[in-house]
């Protein structure tokens, strides 16, 4: 009893410590203005807009959230409300992905009747840098996705219904592309059954719940296809007046890849996404190597345990494998996404349901002796793992702090006495701007301006100008502007609107210039 209360003990200071350390983090890089992708603001400026200005909204709009329909998100709304500030969203995230870290400890000491073990998985979960990446990046709905898979496969397994069934809806939920992740899990866990669970009561009983999610999966899947049809009949018909970017965008029926992939959506920024997808071609990706990395990180790396059947592995972590490798969204092998967050539930239960079968067969060295002795192939596979874990691993945290570059975690932290003076500077602009102006921004200023009921992005800009505002903030400090990419693209908009519109410059302090539109 005591060692599980130590065991215990552990995993809590581990979580709380990931929370302090990460909150931190969010909070130091939200001042700074280093958050350069317009996600982030967006939800913000979402979030702030349904609860000053819902008289715009037109009934299924509610349930659109960053281009994406995700139910899960009206969850979130009252704790916005308590405290309506963009820092809000980013430390709810920090805190389910830590807790989270004791979800799949609890998980894996209930499963696996082992403290350690637990304790293993749980730190390993914590510390994995796809998990962290989520964190470094953005504010995304995915963040919801590995809890309540985690909890639906858990109560699955104990065959709990009622929580069952709660934790599935709420997996559906989280966002529209999930429903690929989902139907994987049912598949999966119908191979399980079939081929590893013994009880004949106990796997009728457990294929039940596992159809269950693959039909559930197929009916949300057609609900949110009539949903963002329904939506895409509104906007048509000229009857949605908020802001172009609110919109959900029409799913693409024609292209099962793209449904496949798990984006669900048709995005309208092509020119944008085709400079950022050879931006990273350039330069995350620019090792061959890197894509194979990507997917033994996937299946090896946390999912080692999945060495005992990597069929099992593959079928959970399919989405995933299949947007990255099948239709070749590179980005899904990025572990500073929110997009990795479609491998790690597969992972960490090909983990477990693993480790399970290692201990049905009388634990781990009897499993590994055994197949040492009497398969080639598995002495190999044993061998290779042993020595690419480990490197894979160390390869992934470099590719982590690669990626991030000037947003990596100990690199972020230089807040010199020049950087201070800049934000000092851009804040005061900011205090500055009249509360119920529209304006336009860069992506790094926009969530610190998102509490205004018009204001836009740059990047969310498309060549031709739907939105012309009464004010445009910019910043040309480098400081402020953390990627080349959008410095390239927000100094090539501010040009267009310089060149058709009137403005003029409006207030200026240091780098940071105020236009104001005259006439």
């Amino acid at each position: 009893m005591e060692r599980e209360k130590v065991v215990l003990a552990a995993m809590f200071l581990i979580v709380l410590a990931s929370f302090a350390f990460w909150s931190n983090f969010v909070i130091v890089k939200y001042t700074m203005f280093r958050y350069s992708y317009s996600d982030f603001g967006f939800y913000a400026y979402n979030f702030y807009y349904t609860l000053h200005y819902p008289s715009t909204f037109q009934g299924l709009q509610y349930l659109v959230i960053g281009n994406h329909i995700a139910v899960d998100q009206l969850l979130v709304l009252p704790l916005f409300y308590l405290y309506q500030s963009p820092l809000t969203l980013l430390l709810l995230q920090v805190l389910v992905i830590s807790l989270t870290g004791m979800i799949v400890f609890f998980i894996a000491k209930e499963l696996l009747k082992n403290d350690f073990i637990a304790l293993a998985l749980g730190t390993a979960f914590v510390l994995n840098p796809g998990v962290q990446g989520m964190i470094v990046f953005d504010y995304h709905p995915e963040f919801l996705i590995i809890p309540f898979y985690l909890l639906t496969f858990y109560f699955y397994f104990k065959r709990e219904r009622a929580l069952f069934f709660a934790s599935l809806l709420l997996l559906l939920g989280t966002l529209d592309s999930v429903v690929f992740i989902v139907l994987a899990l049912g598949f999966g866990l119908i191979y399980y059954e079939f081929f590893h669970e013994k009880d004949s009561k106990t796997r009728a009983a457990r294929l039940r719940l596992a159809a269950y999610i693959v039909v559930f999966s197929l009916i949300s899947l057609l609900l949110y296809i009539e949903v963002a049809n329904q939506l895409i009949a509104s906007y048509s018909q000229g009857n949605a007046a908020f802001p172009h970017v609110f919109r959900a965008f029409q799913f693409d029926l024609p292209v099962v890849a793209k449904l496949a992939t798990g984006i669900g959506v048709q995005y309208n920024y092509s020119a944008i996404n085709s400079t950022w997808l050879t931006f990273y071609h350039t330069n995350i990706f620019q090792a061959p190597a890197f894509l194979f990395v990507a997917i033994v990180v996937a299946i090896l790396v946390f999912g080692v345990a999945a060495i005992n059947d990597p069929l099992l592995a593959i079928i959970l972590d399919s989405p995933w494998l299949l947007a990255l490798i099948g239709f070749g969204y590179v980005v899904y092998g990025s572990i500073d996404f929110q997009y990795f967050s479609y491998v790690i539930g597969g992972t960490v239960v090909s983990t477990l349901l693993g480790t399970l079968l290692i201990y049905r067969n009388r634990g781990v060295w009897h499993f590994i002796s055994r197949a040492y002795a009497h398969a080639k192939e598995q002495r190999v596979l044993i061998i290779c793992a042993s020595i690419l874990i480990p490197t894979l691993y160390a390869f992934m945290v470099g590719m982590f702090v690669h990626a991030q570059g000037t947003n990596a975690p100990f690199l972020l932290f230089n807040n010199s006495e020049y950087n201070a003076s800049c934000y000092a500077q851009l804040n005061f602009v900011i205090s500055r701007l009249p509360s119920n102006s529209s304006l336009m921004t860069e992506s790094s200023i926009f969530p610190h301006v998102a509490d205004r009921r018009n204001v836009e992005a740059m990047t969310w800009i498309n060549g031709s100008v739907y939105f012309t505002p009464e004010y445009i903030l910019v910043d040309f400090n480098n400081c402020i502007n953390v990627t080349e990419l959008d410095l390239r693209n927000e100094s090539s908009i501010l040009a267009s609107y310089m060149s058709r519109f009137n403005y003029s410059v409006y207030l200026t302090n240091g780098t940071v210039r105020l236009y104001r539109l005259r006439g």
